[in-house]
Order: C-alpha cells, then structure tokens, then sequence
C-alpha cells in the first residue's frame, strides 16, 4: 500500500499536548547506554540524512519502504528495548484514538549538547502519513523545538505529536545531550479513503 500523498486528517497542524507519562523505567536503561553503545547503534542505523546533523540513533524499527508505512521491521534493538518502550507506544495510541496501531520508525533519538537539527520537512518526496510522535526523556532547559513559526521546549517524559508536513527543527543550546524516544503511529488496518492529500489541508 503506497500511502504517497496521503495526510492524516487528525494529524495536528502543528504541535498537539498529549499528556505526561511515566518514562522513569525506560529512563534507567536509557542511563545504563554507554558512548560506546551508541557509537554502535548509531553506527549500525539505516537512517541517514544530512539534516540530523551529529543526531545518534538507536533504532529499533524501521521501514523497507518510506512510501509504504506497513512494510516496517524490527531490528535487533526491538527486542532488548520493547517491554519498556511498547507501553508507552500504546497508550500514545490510545490517546490518539485508536484501539489498534502500527508503529513504523520507533527509535531513541540522542543530539549532543550544542548541536542541532537543521530546518527541514518529512514531506515532499517522502510521504509523511503516520503520527509523529516524540516523549523527551533527557534534556535541558535550552532544548527547543521548532515547527514553523513556533519553538518551544518538551519537558521530560511529555508526549507531543509534531506535524513534520511543516518545516521544523531541533536546537541544544545547553550542555548536556538531549534524548526522545521518537516515533511514528497510524491506526491499523489503514484506509486511506478516510484521509486527505497532502497540500489539501494542513491539519
């Protein structure tokens, strides 16, 4: 299923709040990951774009095919990372509405104190159809996040979706790295007569 084109119609046009959630037994394994765990995490992920700059990632699912949401797999982190991680996926489901969901791209997402994440969008090419979803777990009162025109700055252990159809950014101005779990969600089985095009609505 090509879902090239095809926008969420509930996906939030910019940021959407959805809510505190518990992230400390998630957090613990999070602090046990050494520099060199993720030198070979980050060495071993399949997502590379200039636009993340020095971003580090510890991916645990991933897709075959960006324009086909449902051809994600798991990668050998999933099953380390998953009675920890899959709660939070599916109450951020829950919250979203949907009584099932898939989760394409999930991955823990680390940018080094100074660094940032250029301005850039999902879409174009790309399809950007599922949820973008992010619970900071580490950061610092100078992390922020930009999806045009706003920054603002995620506290520890809030779920926001994000619209990444906009232009959007991430800055660590202080000195400590900031990590999200980051993730995708869309309702399953998928239909996409229920969905807008891309450029038809913003929401």
């Amino acid at each position: 299923m090509d879902t090239r084109g095809f926008v969420h119609r509930g996906k939030t046009t910019r940021f959407r709040d959805l809510g505190a959630l518990d992230v400390s037994a998630l957090m613990a394994k999070l602090h046990t990951l050494a520099e060199d765990d993720w030198r070979r995490h980050d060495a071993a992920k399949p997502n590379r774009f200039d636009t993340l700059g020095g971003t580090q990632h510890l991916v645990m699912t991933f897709v075959h095919q960006v324009a086909v949401p449902t051809s994600w797999y798991a990668l050998p982190a999933w099953d380390e990372w998953a009675p920890l991680v899959r709660p939070l996926l599916d109450e951020a489901a829950r919250r979203l509405g949907y009584a099932s969901a898939e989760f394409p791209r999930v991955m823990l997402a680390r940018l080094p104190a100074g660094a940032e994440i250029t301005a850039h969008r999902d879409g174009g090419k790309f399809p950007a159809f599922p949820h973008k979803l992010h619970i900071a777990l580490d950061t610092n009162p100078h992390v922020e996040f930009y999806v045009d025109p706003e920054w603002r700055h995620i506290a520890r252990g809030q779920l926001v979706e994000v619209n990444n159809n906009l232009t959007h950014a991430v800055r660590n101005d202080g000195d400590t790295p900031r990590v999200h779990l980051i993730f995708e969600c869309f309702e399953s089985p998928v239909d996409l007569q229920r969905h807008d095009l891309v450029g038809a609505r913003s929401a």
